[in-house]
């Protein structure tokens, strides 16, 4: 990559909405309205059945591909044809992980001509006491000369059933910690088994997201599901030239 500054105004190939870019203008353009139409358009993959009941069988087949923007509108709109800004009845919505709320709110604020980006990292507020594996949006403020972190993800129902108080469009600074910012923190001796997914709370895991950051600040970006899940013990392990190599990163 050159030494050029990245315009994350403009879309990449996971970001561009294709032929439903004029289909977007229908959500309105203030970040709140944006991330109602998100919300109403996806339903997570975990939490969806947590909070809205059972999904029918077969719902959750897709749940672990993030797609393309355009190719998630295709299925959105091939079900329904409704103009986006109207939310999908529960269980009639594209399942998706938190990476398809932070990429679709992306694609969503770009068409705005906004900078935005999708960021990697772990969050404080789905267990207590632990940052959890996450990705959220970032979008500049230019007013204030700093990104913005936005929770797509996060409805009502979900900061009910999380006792959420704050403003998910403008996430608190501890509430989420970037995948850069966590391999930092845990290399300057803070206790790396507050960090992870579920129960895994390895140093490998950090370097998983920190990666994974990495890949899309450099507009990398992947749409295959990570392979970290089946990755082999010798993959798990941190030698000295894999530390290094991550502290260089």
């Amino acid at each position: 990559m050159s030494g050029e500054a990245v315009d994350f105004s403009k879309h990449d190939a996971m970001s561009h909405p294709g032929a439903h870019r004029y289909a977007m203008a229908s959500c309105g353009d203030d970040v709140a309205g944006l991330c109602e139409a998100v919300q109403g358009l996806l339903l997570h993959d975990h939490y969806g059945g947590l909070l809205y009941g059972i999904p029918p069988d077969g719902f959750l087949e897709r749940s672990r591909v993030t797609q393309p923007v355009t190719t998630r509108l295709d299925a959105v709109l091939s079900l329904d044809p409704s103009p986006l800004s109207q939310a999908r009845n529960v269980h009639d919505r594209e399942v998706g992980t938190c990476r398809d709320f932070a990429l679709l709110l992306t694609s969503l604020l770009r068409e705005q001509g906004m900078a935005a980006r999708v960021r990697c990292g772990f969050a404080s507020y789905f267990t207590p006491g632990q940052m959890e594996d996450h990705w959220v949006c970032e979008c500049w403020v230019e007013e204030e000369r700093r990104w913005a972190r936005i929770d797509a993800q996060l409805d009502g129902a979900h900061c009910s059933h999380l006792s959420i108080g704050f403003d998910t469009t403008d996430l608190p600074a501890d509430c989420f910690v970037s995948g850069v910012d966590a391999w930092r923190r845990v290399r300057s001796d803070e206790d790396c088994a507050v960090w992870g997914k579920g129960e895994i709370r390895e140093l490998w895991f950090i370097e998983v997201n920190l990666v994974r950051d990495v890949l899309w600040l450099l507009r990398a970006d992947s749409s295959a599901w990570d392979t970290w899940r089946t990755s082999p013990p010798a993959c798990q392990t941190m030698t000295p030239d894999r530390l290094a190599a991550a502290d260089n990163l």
